[in-house]
């Protein structure tokens, strides 16, 4: 269907006949003198033209020139011809404006009725202004992102009905602006011949879109009924091929009307930005596991995250328009490269990875040279991307099959081969009853064996219900160390009972038991401090740890706890005293990490020799000076 074209107001001339006269001869001998660089067409009988040879070419960095102005007789010559048509129409600078220029006779008396389609749906800023027969301006603004009435026909292309009068020639004037592109492929059809392009074009579209969809489908299918992550990243991605390539094609465009806000024109680079993530993530959860390849699966992790934060900057369209491209040729690289290098490392199914990238490598570089202006633009690049995308999509769906069938025949055989170890290890159990039967008494016994020798070597002594001589060790070794940390004194007493020998002789055994029972109580109620403690060391000897505590502490709970025992009065007639007494050495030191306690045990030792060698009944010390 062919849309009527919207007129700016009209201008009407005010030139006189004689005055319009004076003008042509002005402008033929300007013609002679300074020729104009474009191209004139005259319309043939041909179904579709390729234009680039016949536009000239003005480009506006400052991007404000007007119709008006490039109109003029002082732009003409600035217009430059197409420096090599073979490449097409090449915008070499993304900030610049460019103003394209066509004039077209038609020799034949009858008006005629063209297409002219501009192939790169990208653009987002694209007019066209032409000067009917009475003067008036003819102009179209639309472009990618703006609302889809701005378009003069329902189409993802670009497309100008114009209507040639029979025997003259017209001017056309286009301006283009693109941030997506540097190639234009430009085209100018016969209205029948553009409505067959059309219905083919339409029909590789339907035919591509609803494969994409049918494979999403199926893909979500496959991922409920097996909750394998792997089909739904792959169907993630077969959805963001299409997201991709149906904002490329216009299709939300064309299906639902929109004339609100426009649509953003950097939204392709942000699909494509999605897509190369989610491909990037396939990859590395696919193929690059972290047991086999670790630097390369966090690489091609860190790669999808950078891809997936890409679309922020859109923000700044001309950085995102410059780095597009170098976006576009790392992940044909990377991606390649990778297949390749996993292909020599032998990994399994890998080959359909490398062809599936192949091809989707071919689609990608003739856009991303399109794209560089690179490549001549003869045909459209739209149709190579869609058969690169759909044959990329259908190896890499078949090595997805291929890898998950791999995986559920390694889990089918490890499943075999664990029952098959659970049944040899129920049998080796049932073979072993008698022996675990055998094991378990003899353990038994040991336990018991153990529980005795335990209690043998518990902390409490038997008679006296005090701390025993392995508490002492233990807890003299750890309060030395403690004082050596803290630089702080510590104190021990040796007490001995005086001629206890003779009391058992006199007394009996069981006498003397009670007697240590007694002077055991004595020495516990002697004890004021909780971190002290009193032990029996062996036979009718006992002695204490008083940690942070000098020489005349020890000294005073030393002749304290001799006179409590002297206080009982226990008969004790063998003795001097007719009393059971005790004698007491004490001895203090300030440890250090370097030295340990037996020093400190001999000191008390030496000073317990004294005290019976002055008569019993008596406390003697020996002390260490403290250190300066």
């Amino acid at each position: 269907m062919i849309c009527t074209v919207h007129a700016d107001t009209p201008k009407p001339l005010l030139l006189a006949a004689w005055s319009r006269s004076a003008m042509l001869i002005c402008w033929a001998t300007l013609a002679l003198v300074c020729p104009t660089q474009s191209a004139s067409l005259t319309l043939e009988s041909i179904d579709a033209l390729n234009l680039t040879s016949h536009f000239s070419v003005l480009e506006d960095p400052t991007q404000r020139l007007t119709k008006a102005d490039v109109s003029t007789q002082a732009f003409n010559s600035r217009f430059k011809t197409v420096s090599d048509p073979r490449r097409g129409l090449q915008l070499e600078n993304n900030t610049s404006a460019f103003w394209l220029k066509l004039e077209v006779f038609n020799p034949q008396t009858n008006a005629q009725i063209r297409i002219l389609e501009i192939d790169n749906p990208l653009l987002p800023d694209v007019q066209m202004h032409r000067i009917d027969a009475n003067g008036h301006w003819n102009s179209i603004y639309t472009g990618h992102g703006k609302p889809y009435s701005t378009r003069a026909y329902d189409h993802r292309n670009f497309i100008f009905p114009l209507q040639f009068a029979g025997g003259a020639t017209g001017t056309i004037y286009l301006r283009v602006q693109g941030i997506a592109t540097n190639s234009l492929l430009t085209t100018l059809w016969d209205v029948s011949a553009f409505e067959a392009h059309e219905r083919l074009d339409y029909t590789i579209q339907a035919a591509f879109f609803g494969f994409a969809v049918a494979m999403a489908l199926v893909q979500l299918a496959l991922y409920l009924a097996t909750r394998e992550a792997l089909y739904g990243l792959y169907g993630a991605c077969v959805v963001g091929a299409g997201v991709t390539l149906a904002d490329r094609f216009q299709l939300f465009h064309t299906i639902v009307p929109w004339d609100g806000s426009e649509w953003g024109s950097g939204c392709y680079i942000g699909f494509v930005a999605i897509f190369m993530a989610l491909v990037a993530r396939l990859v590395q959860k696919h193929f690059l596991t972290a047991s086999q390849f670790p630097r390369l699966g966090r690489a091609f992790k860190g790669y999808a995250v950078f891809c997936a934060l890409f679309p922020m900057v859109l923000l700044w369209p001309g950085l995102a328009a410059d780095a597009m491209p170098w976006m576009l040729g790392l992940f044909n690289i990377l991606m390649l490269s990778t297949a390749l290098y996993l292909a020599g490392r032998k990994v399994a199914d890998v080959h359909h990875l490398v062809a599936a990238y192949a091809v989707l490598f071919v689609g990608l570089l003739v856009v991303l040279l399109d794209t560089l202006g690179l490549m001549g633009r003869s045909t459209s690049a739209d149709t190579n991307l869609l058969l690169g995308y759909t044959l990329s999509t259908v190896l890499m769906g078949y090595t997805i099959a291929c890898r998950i069938a791999e995986l559920n025949r390694d889990k089918c055989q490890a499943q075999a081969e664990l029952a098959f170890m659970q049944n040899e290890a129920i049998e080796k159990l049932r073979h072993s009853e008698v022996t675990l039967e055998a094991m378990v008494s003899r353990r038994t016994r040991e336990l018991h064996q153990a529980a005795s020798k335990l209690e043998s070597l518990s902390a409490v002594d038997g008679l006296t219900g005090i701390a025993n001589r392995r508490r002492f060790d233990q807890m003299l070794q750890i309060e030395w160390r403690r004082a050596a940390r803290a630089k702080r004194a510590l104190s021990l007493a040796i007490i001995d009972v005086d001629w206890f020998k003779l009391f058992n002789d006199r007394y009996g055994h069981q006498a003397g038991d009670e007697c240590l029972r007694q002077l055991a109580r004595v020495f516990e109620a002697g004890i004021m401090r909780s971190g002290d403690l009193i032990a029996r060391y062996g036979g009718e000897e006992f002695v204490l740890i008083a940690p942070d505590t000098d020489a005349s502490g020890i000294l005073s709970i030393a002749n304290y706890l001799c006179q409590e025992v002297f206080g009982l009065s226990i008969a004790h007639e063998s003795s001097p005293y007719g009393r059971v007494s005790v004698s007491i050495g004490v001895a203090t030191d300030y440890p250090d990490l370097e030295s340990t306690a037996d020093a400190l045990l001999l000191q008390a030792d030496t000073a317990l020799y004294a005290a019976k060698q002055q008569g019993r009944h008596r406390v003697c010390a020996s002390s260490k000076q403290a250190p300066t």
